[in-house]
């Protein structure tokens, strides 16, 4: 009986395994035997946080209600199973730039109109 018939499939990356190995030796993944292994579960679809995806936008357009619609997505994120953190980091991080190039041109403005 060679070794290839009693090989088992690695149940993160699905290539065959020998059953001598305790890892997988192409991830790396923990070898579960066969009768141990867990029921695969369908995994529900995790839908894109529209509120992200508006942050995102207001930060592109430099608004700095970037800023709050990020927290506010960042905070729905936080309790439910959506995707989208990393748009909401990206929106406020613009909405923040936004605010500090706003500061920074009125700033300017008034040294510049300001006759010494």
């Amino acid at each position: 009986m060679n070794s290839r018939d009693t090989a088992s499939a690695c149940t993160h990356c699905g290539r065959d395994l020998d059953p001598a190995w305790k890892f997988c030796v192409w991830c790396g993944a923990r070898v579960i035997p066969a009768e141990a292994a867990p029921e695969p579960t369908p995994h529900a679809e995790r839908h894109l946080n529209p509120v992200a995806v508006f942050a995102l936008v207001l930060g592109i357009l430099l608004s700095p209600l970037a800023i709050a619609f990020g927290h506010v997505a960042l905070h729905q994120l936080k309790s439910s199973e959506d995707r989208g953190r990393l748009i909401a980091l990206i929106g406020t991080v613009l909405g923040y730039a936004a605010v500090v190039l706003i500061v920074l041109v009125v700033v300017a403005w008034v040294q510049l109109r300001v006759p010494l």
